[in-house]
């Protein structure tokens, strides 16, 4: 189990992508990517998007908004897909996140935070 550390007053577990804990480590900036998304599958948003990735190459909080329903897949096509209901917002802080990969039906207004 990994260790938990706490910023501010929100404990936070980070795990790397291999399992390993990033222990205190946070990003001293952020990103921030607005868009809509048309119908896509496993839109690359790291390539596609210049706000995403842009200031940070690995977020280590990522936070997205949606006003219609979407699958997103973390760092690769080849991982499981997560779906995010529509109007709702869904957070992402136990994993390194270095790319996401949005499946979108119908056109959504997408919102990515990273940090």
């Amino acid at each position: 189990m990994p260790k938990s550390t706490s910023y501010g007053t929100t404990p936070h577990s980070v795990v790397h992508p291999d399992g390993s804990w990033l222990g205190g480590s946070v990003n001293t900036a952020y990103d921030n990517a607005e868009f809509a998304s048309g119908i896509v599958s496993d839109y690359d948003v790291g390539t596609n998007e210049s706000d995403a990735f842009n200031n940070i190459t690995t977020a280590r909080f990522v936070s997205i908004r949606t006003d219609a329903a979407i699958t997103v897949k973390f760092n690769s096509t080849s991982n499981a897909s997560v779906t995010i209901d529509a109007s709702t917002t869904f957070n992402v802080d136990t994993l390194e996140v270095t790319n996401i990969f949005l499946t979108a039906a119908a056109s959504a207004s997408v919102k990515i935070f990273l940090s």
